[in-house]
């Protein structure tokens, strides 16, 4: 597992910079420019996923937690909303409301990043569920 959750990494990293140039390609030929650091938001949701995901494997690895991954999983989303708000609070309690195309900038990566969370989730959980009843 540990090879494939490199792999996934990797592959998500990909794509996290491959949506991040095409991100940026799309706002620059719009002429818009965001009140917020677009890379520094990919960065953050790229790392907190990536060791989110270590994170769950190593927990999974323990009998204790093993059972627990998908109410762990859930914790982390508020975690991850609540660093999220302090991080970027200055761009986002700003006193001005976002545009459409802005918020939806904000939320991308956001949502690119739990499609990869939950992704890996669901292999992580298959393979628990896999060994559980080969025992």
């Amino acid at each position: 597992m540990s090879k494939k959750l490199g792999f996934l990494s990797v592959v998500f990293i990909a794509i996290l910079f491959g949506g991040l140039f095409l991100h940026k390609n799309i706002i620059a030929d719009s002429g818009n420019e965001l009140p917020f650091p677009l890379s520094e938001i990919y960065l953050f949701n790229g790392i907190f996923s990536v060791v989110l995901c270590f994170g769950l494997r190593w927990l999974g690895a323990s009998q204790k937690f093993a059972d627990q991954l998908g109410f762990l999983y859930l914790a982390s989303v508020v975690l991850k909303a609540f660093v999220f708000l302090i991080v970027f609070n200055t761009y986002l309690f700003n006193g001005e409301s976002f545009t459409n195309s802005e918020a939806i900038s904000l939320l991308s990566p956001l949502f690119i990043a739990l499609i990869f969370e939950v992704f890996f989730l669901s292999i992580l959980l298959s393979q628990k569920r896999v060994a559980k009843n080969e025992e």
